[in-house]
């Protein structure tokens, strides 16, 4: 299926969605009980024909090469229908957290799964990213019950208060409730056994995984279609869960906040840390120094920058999360520069340094030779730039250019541009000074980049 042609199809499910709401999620269970109709067929096939060929060899009948190629083939379509019945997957990645590790943190999801009758959480990670997520996976294959597993983010943790960090557990948490989040948990369950029985057929080059792919290949673009307009109405549902229980200011407050702090933390944080390679040979743990840039503000002009380009983000079928735009509107919030968190969320763990200094660890263990490698290179940039700056007197435009881009790479907010503008003097128009030069201006002059 092409994009068009999907895109076709997910704005079919969105204004069958709007029109009839509850004859859309019936169509949606239907659709999805097919592949399982699928499996069940599968299954009932195999084993009438290993029951034929064995009735007919005890009532005397002669074992032929019919019969023989029947037999594997039936074996084949039962071992394949076995394999897409007892789906395993992997746990999510993180540190498995007991009570004892984080007993707030533990109080909190109580509290929460009490306020809105919700099933358990089964077992809660504590992992590196800057992000929270809870993910339903079948507890023995496709017919199985579900094991809900939370995922939160220490970086997550430093960013946000208490109060906003409970918006994002009971926006996750959301995701559970009720009888319309039974059906997206039960649906959000059969699109990752349907991914992961795909892809292990993918990787099988017989009879049955060729018929199984032909059948995905038909089943699955329109499986996601169908269910697209399910799982985005399942983020706003999620969205007003959690501002019931803390209401609409702090849920948009969370939002707002993750967004420029997520952009900060990769267009800012990232780099800076990376550039203390160059006097720094052994790697540096991110993780203690991001915890007070976290609590710190953001710099007011970049906040702006930042949340002025998440506004212009615009929903698409690439995503079943809304942009902040739309979820803002959808809690009736107007969209604007929040109040920063005061004090972390880092008090729901027990011992925050010990975690702290755990993915420190971990950070420097995975990224060692990364580190050692872009030591040297920026070691190699810096005697670039002590000799440039040596010779700066006999320097032509080239090396003005050269100077100012080796210097950008040590510190990236290093102001140079009398660098190049030193090289525009010596050669007008000089196109990689005239780069610098644009690429050094504010991300809001707009008619500075056009000129």
């Amino acid at each position: 299926m092409d994009r068009a042609d999907f895109v076709h199809l997910v704005r079919l499910s969105e204004h069958a969605s709007a029109d009839n709401s509850t004859g859309y999620r019936r169509g949606v269970a239907a659709f999805a009980a097919l592949g399982y109709l699928w499996v069940i067929a599968c299954l009932a096939l195999a084993l009438g024909i290993i029951a034929w060929v064995v009735g007919s060899l005890g009532q005397g009948g002669r074992f032929s090469v019919t019969r023989g190629w029947l037999l594997l083939f039936a074996l084949g379509l039962l071992w394949a229908t076995l394999r897409a019945l007892w789906v395993r997957f992997d746990e999510p990645e993180g540190v498995a957290l007991a009570r004892e590790d984080a007993p707030a943190l533990f109080e909190a999801l109580d509290r929460i799964q009490q306020k809105i009758d919700g099933p358990p959480v089964h077992r809660v990670y504590l992992d590196s990213e800057f992000n929270a997520s809870i993910r339903q996976l079948p507890r023995f294959g496709l017919f199985g019950g579900a094991v809900n597993h939370l995922s939160v983010g220490l970086p997550l943790l430093m960013a946000l208060d208490r109060r906003r960090l409970l918006s994002v557990l009971a926006h996750e948490y959301g995701h559970l409730r009720g009888n319309h989040g039974k059906l997206s948990a039960w649906i959000y369950r059969t699109r990752l056994s349907w991914l992961k029985l795909d892809a292990s057929f993918q990787r099988d080059d017989g009879v049955m995984a060729f018929a199984s792919q032909a059948f995905f290949r038909w089943y699955f673009p329109r499986f996601a279609a169908k269910t697209f307009a399910l799982a985005r109405q399942d983020e706003y549902e999620a969205d007003r869960v959690a501002a019931r229980l803390l209401g609409t200011r702090v849920v948009a407050g969370a939002l707002t906040e993750i967004a420029i702090k997520s952009t900060w933390y990769a267009d800012a944080f990232w780099p800076a840390h990376w550039s203390r390679a160059v006097s720094e040979p052994q790697a540096a743990g991110p993780y203690a120094a991001l915890q007070s840039q976290l609590c710190a503000p953001v710099a007011a002009e970049f906040a702006r920058v930042a949340l002025r380009n998440a506004l212009r983000s615009v929903s698409d079928v690439d995503d079943t999360h809304p942009v902040l735009r739309d979820r803002l509107e959808a809690l009736d919030e107007r969209a604007r520069l929040p109040s920063w968190s005061a004090k972390s969320a880092l008090a729901l763990l027990a011992d925050p340094a010990k975690w702290t200094a755990y993915f420190d660890q971990e950070w420097r263990r995975a990224h060692a030779n990364d580190w050692k490698e872009h030591h040297g290179y920026l070691v190699r940039v810096r005697e670039r730039v002590d000799a440039l700056a040596a010779s700066a007197v006999r320097n032509g435009a080239d090396e003005m250019v050269e100077w100012a881009d080796c210097a950008r790479r040590l510190d990236a907010s290093i102001d140079v541009r009398g660098h190049y503008e030193r090289a525009l003097q010596i050669t007008e128009n000089h196109a990689g000074a005239l780069r610098g030069l644009a690429q050094m201006l504010p991300a809001n002059d707009r008619s500075g980049r056009l000129a």
